[in-house]
């Protein structure tokens, strides 16, 4: 059965479970990071930092591996800080977007399978964080999983581990996923891709992606668009993989009947 769409914020359920009951086994928690730090060096070499945040008390109860991730800060900066220093320390439009959208998805995710299978799920997104408390940014992708309450299946606790992938993400966009454990481990099935952009105008279409999009409703196909427009075949293929990126779409069909109802073409 589909669960009812959640349209609550992160901060206001925040502010809503601050009382919540639920009684969870401090060994739970630990179980599941553990869970967690077998990742370890699997990214590039990248060192992570780990992390468990308590929802009802809003408070850091674990956040090791500082230094490998955020120069400049210690543990006790988390861990006295709770919820306030991590607003300070993300990109304002980036924590907007997991306040009012990315939360959101993940809830709905919850709600929609029993709570007994919620350990089964993986949740990641990127995001921008100040360095060493100056004007340079960071991209982190953080990848982690909640325990939930038993009466409401929705977080109590959030905890994984974050990895600095500067190097690799130049762009602003916002990726997030939900991945769906196979039995396999370390294997996982992509159940959920969304981008977001914190500057509207990268949602925005090319003149030339427009071009691509209205042969696509035509009906032709790649080499004849390529064709018409006098560009590679894999140029096409860039130009479609783009627009279904900014218009959160799986395919041409789905892409192709989001423009025509947004009027975009």
């Amino acid at each position: 059965m589909a669960s009812k769409k959640l349209t609550q914020t992160f901060e206001s359920y925040l502010k809503d479970i601050y009382f919540n009951k639920d009684l969870i086994d401090e060994n739970e928690v630990l179980e599941k990071l553990h869970y967690f730090k077998q990742f370890n060096g699997l990214y590039h070499g990248t060192m992570p930092l780990f992390f468990v945040i308590d929802y009802t008390r809003q408070q850091y109860l674990v956040h090791a591996g500082t230094n490998n991730v955020l120069p400049g800060y210690q543990p006790e900066d988390f861990l006295d800080g709770g919820m306030d220093i991590l607003k300070y320390v993300c990109n304002k439009d980036d924590f907007n977007i997991y306040n009012r959208e990315i939360f959101s998805h993940n809830c709905q995710v919850l709600k929609a399978v029993p709570q007994q299978e919620h350990g089964n799920y993986i949740f990641s997104h990127t995001y921008r964080v100040k360095a060493s408390r100056n004007a340079q940014e960071l991209v982190l992708l953080q990848r982690g999983g909640y325990i939930t309450s038993h009466q409401t299946g929705l977080p109590l606790y959030s905890l994984g581990m974050c990895m600095d992938i500067t190097p690799l993400k130049t762009e602003t966009s916002i990726l997030h996923t939900i991945e769906k454990g196979t039995g396999q481990k370390l294997f996982f099935q992509t159940i959920a891709c969304n981008y977001f952009f914190p500057n509207q105008e990268d949602t925005l279409l090319t003149s030339k992606e427009k071009q691509v999009l209205l042969y696509m409703t035509e009906g032709l196909a790649t080499k004849e668009i390529a064709d018409k427009l006098k560009i590679s075949e894999a140029t096409v293929i860039c130009h479609r993989k783009n627009m279904m990126k900014k218009t959160n779409t799986k395919n041409g069909i789905e892409l192709a009947t989001y423009c025509i109802r947004k009027k975009i073409i």
